[in-house]
This record gives C-alpha cells, structure tokens and sequence, in this order.
C-alpha cells in the first residue's frame, strides 16, 4: 500500500445524531486513520457535534464548522411566521444556494489543502453540501474526491432538472464512489447515472468499535423497572412511523396481559414535537402508559444503553442502508428482532438474528411472544451474532477498507 496520503477532509453534512455520526466517530478513531491529519468538516447546526467533540480521540483530528445553505434546520411547523416566510423563500432559491455553497467549499478546502476530500453522504439525491464540496475539490484539483453513500436515493418533487444536472457535475468530480451496502448502490443505480460515469466504486460496509467509550450517564436510573425479572425491549431511533414504533404499540396492545406484564418498552431517540403527540395520543388511547417509557436523546454510547436492554427492535418500514444499531447490539450481545428491509440480509441470518417481513405486525406479536417463552435461544442467537461482527463488521475492518480505497489510483 502507498503511503502518499498524509491530510484527509470530510465533509458530513448532518442534523440529526444517529448512525452516521457513529460511522464518522469509528472511522476516525480508528488506527488506519491514526497517522493521517483530519479534518472534518460539518455544518453547525449538526446536533451531533457535541459527540463528536467528546467521542473523537484522534490526536490528529480537527473540527472545522461552516454555516450551511443546504440542509434546512428550521423546523416548518414549529416555526413562526417570518422563519416560516424566510424558509420558503430559501427553498424557492435552493438552486443558487447550491452553487454558492460550491465557493463556500472552495475557501475552506483552499485553507485545508488536503490530499483526499471524502464527501459523507447520509442519503443522496438533494441540495447537500457534500456533493457541492466535490465539485469544489474539482476545481481546486485535489487528487482524490471520494463520495461515500449510505443511504437510499432521496427522491424530490421539486428541482429534479436541477438536481439531475448538478448529478452530471458531481458524477465528473468525484474520482470513486463507497457505498455503504449492496442495497445502496442498486438504489442509486436505478435512480441515477452516477456509475454510468464514475467506473470506481465499491461496498464497504459499516463496522462498529468494540469498545465501549465510557461517558457519565444515568442509564440506570433510565432503564430502572420495579421488578428485575421485567424485559427490556427498545428501538434506538428517531422517532417516526418509518421506524415502525406505531406498529409496535398496536402489536402490543393486542398482547396478552401475561405477556405485557413482563415486558418495559423503550423509545430511545430524538423526536419531533408532532410525533411525540402521536405517541403519547397512541399510548392513552390505549392505557398502555405505564409499559412504555419514551427517554429521548440520550448522551451515552450506544454499546452501554444495549447492555441496559434484554432485547433490541429495529422495525424499519422501508429501507435500511446498513443497520449500525443493530450491529452495536449483537456487539453488545443483546438478541435483535429485524425486519428485512435494504441491507439488513448482508449481515444477518437466522443463525445470528430473528428476522421478520417488514409491515407485518402478526410475526412481531409471534416473535415477541416467543422471545418471553424462549429467551435462551434468543441470546445463543445474540452470541453467534457478536462472534459474526467481531470477525467481519468492526471499526477496524471498515477502516483499512477505507484507507485501501483512498490509496487506489
């Protein structure tokens, strides 16, 4: 392997905290990355920064914010009347915000200098200011311009002639493409012409780090029950009907009594204010209040809040571009209840996990039943898990993919 990469920028631009800030941390932190300057470079109104500041152990990592003009971060129903007349006209000119946003990136590349630009795409498809860093890096001549994938295609109503002709530009910056997953690539395939241009590419999937990052915390007071023979299940997510945590109350309100009285269900993540209504709306309509604990975001790692659970959900409707949180929790040696959905059968089996159709509430009724009678099984299941991510989806195994990538002409 060459070793003519010393300085790498990336840029994520992001909102919310999840999987790809944990992606982003692990990457960094690794050892393949140790010896090269790092700079990441993201949008200030990123709520995962403060994890990022207190995660990233790098010695040779360098936090650089930028103000952004593509990732909108003013919420539309919660905002009053002139932020909601100041946001649609900012959509109205997205457009010009994008090419703005490209010499934005064009003076803080200018400044960095770095050998290789890696753009973090959390989904493709829109204004973001990773793909516009591309093109930047084009014009700046930076020898290596990496765009990395790992979401499906986002899909809009507006600016597609736009969208597709910024597309052409970007497919001409970047050198490669990494996606994420199987499933990814075929989804940008079908939805556009990237590959068509840019013939490097190749799937790296996510790892996660075995070491639990020790952070202050009160996750035993969250997760205390009256009764320590009680089962903890969660979803770690946002909060959002996509996530599958409405079908996961009505399947419980079905449950029988003597199987609800020995469950606690968690709602760990960040929500909006609307969809919290419908949850707590759900729940009294119900009288299932007192089954379910909604905590929010929590400031710890992932690996220590999947040690508080006995088992772990991930109920996603539609597309999943790898699962990190479920990998985190066969990592952590908890028993996962899946459905197939994107890449999530690139990684897990019925060997490893409980898989089940997505949408289909009767197999979570029959799964979360089995689970109360048969939890042996579900934990062996949980160890043959941990002993597949511990040999194939680490931190590590992730990382020096990456630097291999980097290093290609």
């Amino acid at each position: 392997m060459k070793n003519s990469i010393k300085k790498i920028s990336i840029v994520f631009e992001n909102l919310e905290y999840g999987g790809m800030t944990t992606f982003i941390e692990n990457l960094i932190n690794s050892k393949s990355l140790r010896n090269l300057d790092v700079n990441l470079i993201t949008n200030k109104t990123n709520k995962g920064i403060y994890s990022l500041k207190n995660n990233i152990k790098n010695k040779r990592f360098t936090l650089i914010t930028y103000s952004t003009l593509n990732a909108p971060h003013i919420s539309f129903a919660q905002a009053n009347l002139f932020y909601k007349v100041l946001k649609i006209f900012g959509f109205m000119i997205r457009p010009i915000l994008f090419l703005i946003s490209i010499f934005q990136f064009y003076i803080i590349l200018k400044k960095s200098s770095p050998d290789v630009i890696l753009a973090a795409c959390g989904g493709y498809g829109n204004f973001r200011s990773d793909s516009a860093s591309l093109i930047s890096a084009k014009m700046l001549n930076i020898p290596k311009r990496i765009l990395s994938i790992h979401h499906s295609y986002s899909k809009t109503r507006f600016w597609s002639f736009f969208i597709n002709f910024a597309d052409k530009f970007i497919s001409k910056s970047a050198t490669s493409i990494i996606f994420g997953s199987k499933a990814v690539k075929l989804d940008i395939k079908k939805n556009t012409t990237l590959l068509k241009t840019i013939k490097n590419s190749e799937i790296i999937h996510h790892g996660v780090s075995p070491k639990k990052i020790k952070t202050k915390n009160n996750l035993n007071k969250i997760f205390k029950t009256n009764n320590k023979r009680i089962l903890k299940i969660g979803i770690l997510s946002r909060i959002e009907s996509e996530k599958g945590h409405y079908d996961l109350i009505d399947v419980f309100n079905v449950l029988p009594l003597n199987f609800k009285k020995k469950m606690r269900v968690f709602f760990i993540g960040p929500a909006k204010k609307e969809e919290l209504n419908k949850v707590f709306e759900k729940l009294k309509r119900y009288k299932l209040e007192n089954y379910f604990k909604i905590t929010g975001f929590i400031k710890a790692n992932s690996l220590e809040i999947f040690q508080k659970l006995d088992l772990v959900l991930s109920l996603t409707r539609t597309f999943e571009g790898f699962g990190l949180s479920i990998a985190e929790a066969l990592m952590a040696k908890r028993p996962v209840l899946v459905t197939r959905v994107g890449a999530v059968t690139e990684f897990l089996n019925n060997k490893n996990s409980t898989l089940i159709s997505p949408n289909n509430k009767k197999e979570i009724l029959l799964s979360l039943k089995d689970f109360v009678k048969n939890k042996k099984n579900w934990d062996l299941k949980a160890i043959n898990g941990h002993k597949h991510i511990i040999k194939n989806f680490t931190a590590e195994v992730t990382a020096k993919k990456y630097l291999k990538h980097l290093n290609l002409k």
